[in-house]
């Protein structure tokens, strides 16, 4: 098993999130897993636990990978530090879009 990266964009379920308020958001999110299949339904199931729903994945690839084509963000590296020693789903910063009450 390794570090697993992608964008994942997340629609909320109910009203109080920790996206509050908006209509969703896009996080990049690290998981230790072992296969891009599986690197879906764990992140999925984390975020239904936080009461979103992920409708998006993107760029979905071993960290390594990653990293050999670009250099990462210290945030994403500190995440990616932080699942591979919990085994638990990270995120990053969320990054929303469009406000309800707009």
């Amino acid at each position: 098993m390794e570090v697993w990266i992608g964008l994942v964009g997340v629609l909320p379920l109910k009203e109080d999130t920790c996206i509050a308020g908006a209509k969703g958001a896009y996080v990049n999110t690290l998981a230790l897993v072992g296969t891009a299949t599986e690197y879906r339904r764990v992140v999925a199931t984390a975020l239904e636990d936080m009461a979103l729903f992920a409708f998006e994945f993107e760029d979905v690839e071993r960290l390594s990978e990653r990293m050999l084509r670009r250099s990462l963000p210290a945030k994403i590296v500190e995440r990616a530090d932080d699942a591979r020693r919990s085994g638990e789903v990270t995120f990053a910063e969320f990054h929303t879009f469009g406000a309800w009450d707009a």
